[in-house]
Order: C-alpha cells, then structure tokens, then sequence
C-alpha cells in the first residue's frame, strides 16, 4: 500500500535515572533491587515507568527511593529525572509507524534494513501488548506472576522456582497462581476484552512452542 510503513513498533519510556543506577551497582533486575530493598518489586515497577513521583503529597522523598538510594549509593534526588520528581508521566507508551532504514537507525548496524522481522516475532509481541494492557485488574501478586513469566516488565522471563523464592510460596503455588491470573484475564465481564485476551493467550502458547 501507498505510504504505508514497514513496521509498527511499539514504545516505552522507562526511567533511564534509575536503570543507569542500577547499572552502575551491578544490580541486573528490579526485582534484585527489590530483595536488597527489602520491598516487593511491583513498588520499583512505578518507579521505573514513572508511574509514580519520587516526593510524596508533603514534599517528603518516597520510602522506597530512601532505601533504593542507600542500596545504590546516592541521593534519592539521582533516581527520578526532576521533572518527575512532582509529577508523573501520565502515558510511558505508544506505538509509531517506521520504515526500514528508520528502524536501522533505531536499532543500530546489527540490523539490516533488507532484513524481514519474523512473523511469529511480531505476533508474540502483539500477544504479549494486548495482556500487558490488561493488567490492572489483578493484584499485585498475580500481576508480578504474570509480568515475570513473559518478562512484561522489562526484565527476561523467570521460571516459577524464581517467583516462587520472591513471593515466599512454593513453586506449584506460583504456578496456580499464574493460572488463576490468566483466566482472570479471560473473563469478559470483567475486562470486557476477554476475547481479545483469550486470542493473545493461544497466540502467545503457539509463539512460545
């Protein structure tokens, strides 16, 4: 089709002043930042989509950056870019339309523009978008379980043996826990998606196999 662009890609803001602290550490995931904190990981997740302000409603810095900026060696004011300090970002994705040389640019000399994204590739990503946009229904339990088994939040997917260390249960628990948060999903009287959901969920088993 005329003016049409090759591919559709999909983007998030994350909070890079955080990330580079942690980097700097040789701390790997937030949810090791998490277990040296002390505090579940689903609390570092607003902090690093910029969900959440780093100062509280009395101008006071947020619990969790106090313990973050002692693990990481600095002040609470090096994890949050100043304009978030008050404020969050009130949407950390979107998607854009690009062309082949638009995404080499993107994506560095690794990639040749003659190159075509697999197809299974991009359904997956397609699944892994539409139940990543589904989540606030769930609590935080089932939606660290969700977000570590298809690695939503960033991170590389975990085994259950890893969610199941973090939360303190055993790894069949994780693994019903997993369950029961998909077909929480799938219900469409709650997230009034449920076949939408029920499609990414088939897609994703066939992309995964």
């Amino acid at each position: 089709m005329d003016g049409t662009k090759d591919y559709r890609v999909k983007i998030t803001v994350r909070n890079n002043y955080l990330l580079t602290a942690m980097e700097d550490a040789g701390i790997a995931s937030l949810a090791e930042l998490a277990r040296k904190c002390g505090r579940s990981s689903a609390q570092f997740y607003g902090i690093a989509g910029l969900k959440l302000s780093g100062l509280k409603s009395n101008g006071q810095w947020r619990d969790i950056l106090l313990d973050a900026a002692l693990v990481l060696d600095c002040q609470p004011g090096d994890l949050v870019p100043p304009q978030h300090w008050e404020k969050v970002m009130p949407i950390n994705s979107g998607e854009i339309e690009m062309g082949r040389e638009d995404v080499a640019g993107l994506l560095g000399p690794q990639y040749s523009p003659a190159e075509a994204i697999p197809d299974l590739r991009i359904e997956k990503d397609e699944a892994l978008a539409t139940i990543h946009a589904s989540l606030d229904i769930l609590d935080e339990r089932e939606r660290y379980c969700v977000e570590r088994v298809h690695g939503l939040d960033g991170d590389p997917p975990v085994p259950y043996r890893v969610i199941a260390e973090h939360l303190g249960i055993s790894r069949s628990r994780a693994h019903l826990l997993y369950e029961r948060s998909i077909q929480k999903l799938k219900r469409p009287t709650i997230t009034g998606t449920g076949k939408q959901l029920r499609s990414a969920m088939e897609t994703l088993g066939r992309t995964e196999s």
